[in-house]
């Protein structure tokens, strides 16, 4: 954004006021929740007369100018602290956390369709209402509620009330090493306590009703989709690209989608507005009088928000629909508008509907993309011209993911560790498959909705074929993709050194700066140093660790850049993808070795530390430093080997690992428990 304002200079002062914005939001999340609201916004009107103060004085003083320019800076960046704290439950004087536990049950509502987990129900619920020895009280916040499995578990969707039990509990970080921070995920959206109940102890008060006409609208449209579309997958994947509903049938293609980099199509964003705007204006297609552009634009609008609706408000679809509006306000005005422009403003709007969306990964993205094809579609496109159409348009088309990838391909590395190496010719593909899926389920909802059921099957019939096509061809690029190509490790500071490289030669090529050139090769080349120095240093790691692994156990040796898994049980598609993928790639392990769990020792800093399940510990020779244990075990054979400390590694229900805690505690042994306090890590 910085970047931008530096090439865009006068031409896009809402570059500026973004900036200040961003730098706000920032500095809010750092430190912001230490004030009140009330002292943020004094503070706010305080620096409103300064700023006013100082504008007046710009004109009389030499430093009148500065003064203007800081306070004015000062008012955005605390303007986002006000926005901020407006929206932040944890300001709101009834917010649940404040004093959760003085309330025996809770009325809630159901935000979300509950989402089926391995042994539970996930329900986001919003707290309405606490009842304490006095009465019910209102109440605010957020609750990620589990309701276990059992025959019997009938679940209401959105909008359900629902009386629970109070056994809430604090999110908590199971400190896996390089570990994405859930939990502070889902603190900036709200969630900062969880719950886990059985079927039997939901009471519901009042059902899911659909009241409103975006959700009648969307149930019919999510049925006719089931209805005509044979295919389970084929009709999921419709389901996700039109109306943004992410079924578990997905999941199949994640990888593949994620691999040869076109996650975007399932992902409702501006392609799919900028899709849907090109079949409304269809037919007004003779309505080519720049002077009349507006109009087209003014008769969509309505449309293309409605569509949103029946999305169900997507951060990165209200991006489109927020920039669709600005075009249109430009277009009405008559006034011409730098592309640059309109892209800050667009992201400033998104920002003070939410600005905890600047964190949001699919607003990064989005916000990055259109960046990036502004600044280097065009340069791009120029390197070839045809007159043959066809050729035009593909080049056009290729010209456009090269452009999206300069600023996105650092981001999607670094969240997401891998690199499409397939991303032009699949992109090439994701474009013609998504006009005609669009189309096509469009075509299957008209005829549903005039009662042609015949029709909108064959229509259906036609897209599972097509469907079916693209994923062949899918699968042909993903099956050559190379392994390193999705095993690239890169921390914030390695995206930061790399994006300000982009940037500084970014600056060299589209503006002829000559000393942009050196610069900017300097940069990529400490970039390469940095990664080279690190691969080094992983060479000499030496050290075990013990992962929160929920009922699983997971002991790791790592060794250089060879790692040796030891586990009970097969290890988990689920463990090894979120457990110990982000450490091998934090680590830069290189080679992974499995074995099974027994028992085993070794020494780290003159330390001894065993490890056994609860079947072999009888196989240890006593006095050792630490002990990693697995699984139910008999106090006395623990005590008879004498540990300095011990490790209970899982393996055991959650209150037979407290029962045993609290045994070993009570004999003076010093215990860590990885499921209460996160992974156990110990290093040379």
């Amino acid at each position: 954004m910085f970047y931008s304002a530096a090439l865009a200079g006068s031409k896009a002062p809402m570059l500026y006021v973004l900036a200040a914005f961003v730098a706000g939001i920032i500095s809010y999340d750092l430190w912001g929740i230490h004030c009140s609201r009330t002292l943020i916004l004094c503070c706010w009107a305080l620096l409103c007369i300064m700023a006013l103060s100082a504008f007046v004085l710009r004109s009389r003083y030499k430093w009148g100018s500065y003064c203007s320019n800081a306070t004015a800076f000062s008012v955005i960046t605390l303007t986002a602290w006000v926005l901020y704290a407006y929206q932040d439950t944890r300001q709101s004087p009834d917010w649940i956390g404040a004093r959760y536990q003085n309330y025996r049950e809770f009325q809630v509502q159901v935000l979300e369709t509950p989402r089926e987990k391995n042994a539970t129900y996930y329900i986001p619920v919003s707290v309405m209402a606490g009842r304490d020895h006095t009465g019910w009280h209102t109440l605010s916040g957020k609750v990620r509620l589990y309701v276990y499995k059992n025959d019997t578990v009938r679940l209401q969707g959105r909008g359900a009330i629902y009386r629970v039990p109070n056994e809430l509990q604090l999110l908590k970080q199971n400190h896996n090493p390089f570990a994405v921070d859930f939990i502070r995920q889902q603190q900036r959206n709200g969630f900062y306590h969880q719950q886990f109940i059985a079927p039997d102890d939901i009471h519901i008060l009042s059902k899911a009703s659909e009241t409103q006409t975006s959700d009648q609208a969307r149930s019919v449209i999510l049925y006719a989709l089931k209805q005509y579309i044979p295919d389970t997958l084929t009709s999921a994947l419709a389901q996700a690209t039109l109306l943004n509903e992410v079924t578990d049938e997905m999941s199949v293609l994640k990888d593949m989608y994620t691999h040869t980099g076109i996650m975007h199509i399932i992902a409702i964003s501006g392609m799919h507005v900028n899709l849907l705007f090109m079949l409304l204006v269809l037919p007004f297609y003779r309505m080519r009088d720049p002077r009349r552009q507006w109009i087209k634009y003014i008769l969509v609008l309505p449309f293309v928000w409605s569509y949103i609706a029946l999305c169900d408000y997507p951060p990165s679809a209200i991006r489109a629909a927020i920039s669709f509006s600005v075009i249109t306000l430009a277009l009405c005005s008559r006034r011409r508008a730098e592309p640059l422009q309109l892209w800050a403003i667009t992201a400033l709007a998104l920002l003070c509907i939410n600005p905890a969306w600047l964190y949001h990964i699919g607003v990064q993205l989005s916000l990055l993309a259109v960046l990036s094809i502004i600044l280097f579609y065009r340069p791009i496109r120029n390197w070839f011209s045809s007159s043959f159409r066809p050729l035009q348009l593909l080049w056009e088309t290729i010209a456009m993911s090269l452009a999206v990838q300069v600023l996105v391909a650092p981001l999607i590395i670094y969240y997401f560790h891998q690199f499409p190496v397939w991303f032009l010719p699949a992109n090439v593909l994701a474009a013609v498959f998504s006009t005609l899926l669009m189309m096509m389920s469009l075509v299957i909802i008209l005829f549903s909705a005039i009662q042609l059921p015949v029709i909108a099957l064959i229509c259906g019939n036609v897209l599972v074929a097509c469907t079916q096509a693209f994923h062949s061809l899918l699968g042909f690029l993903d099956r050559y993709t190379p392994d390193a190509a999705s095993w690239l490790p890169l921390d914030t500071w390695d995206y930061v050194l790399l994006m300000i490289s982009i940037i500084v030669l970014a600056v060299y090529f589209l503006r002829r700066y000559y000393p942009a050139l050196p610069a900017g090769i300097g940069l990529l080349l400490l970039f390469v140093l940095n990664l080279m120095v690190q691969d080094f240093m992983a060479t000499r790691q030496n050290g075990i660790v013990v992962y929160a692994a929920g009922k699983e156990t997971l002991i790791e040796h790592i060794s250089g850049r060879v790692v040796r898994t030891y586990s009970i049980q097969p290890i988990s598609i689920s463990a090894q993808e979120y457990i110990l993928r982000p450490a091998h790639l934090g680590y830069r392990i290189c080679q992974q070795q499995a074995a099974p769990l027994t028992y085993g020792t070794m020494n780290l800093s003159a330390k001894r530390i065993a490890w056994a399940d609860a079947t072999a510990l009888h196989q240890l020779a006593p006095e050792m430093d630490v002990l990693i244990l697995s699984g139910k075990a008999d106090p006395e054979q623990i005590i008879r080997l004498h540990p300095a400390q011990i490790i209970l590694a899982g393996g055991n229900t959650r209150n037979g690992i407290q029962r045993l805690k609290t045994q070993l505690f009570t004999a003076g042994y010093e215990v860590y428990t990885v499921a209460e306090q996160g992974a156990w890590i110990f290093f040379e």
